[in-house]
């Protein structure tokens, strides 16, 4: 795509110079493109989301009475995030992608008699 300037006198008296561009409908075209362009938001999509801590993970997981599957795929999962999951009725299955529980951190799933999966992906500490 080449736009060419040519310069046009106005006046003889006048020596300011106006351009005027070559091939018109390539310019109203670019200038269509241009303002169809401005002014539309970004996608939901296309904005960056930022991670979800699993903490806000787990409680949305325990306020949708349909959730049966946990993930944590969290950089940092604490034991006091695990500590929300005492006594859960319809959580069946967990996965836990992240560092930061001890072995003493998994005592909370215990008490979650329906949980047929656990699955953890991490160093446990003591």
């Amino acid at each position: 795509m080449i736009i060419l300037l040519v310069p046009l006198p106005v006046s003889k008296l006048n020596s300011i110079c106006r351009y005027r561009i070559v091939n018109s409908r390539l310019a109203v075209l670019l200038g269509l493109a241009f303002i169809s362009a401005c002014g539309v938001p970004p996608s939901e999509s296309s904005r960056p989301q930022l991670q979800k801590t699993a903490r806000e993970v787990i409680s949305e997981a325990l306020s949708s009475p349909s959730a049966t599957t946990i993930h944590l795929d969290c950089p940092r999962v604490t034991d006091q995030d695990l500590l929300l999951l005492t006594n859960n009725e319809h959580i069946t299955s967990i996965l836990i992608d992240g560092n930061g529980i001890t072995e003493k951190g998994l005592s909370p799933l215990t008490s979650m008699e329906h949980l047929i999966q656990l699955r953890i992906r991490t160093r446990l500490t003591d």
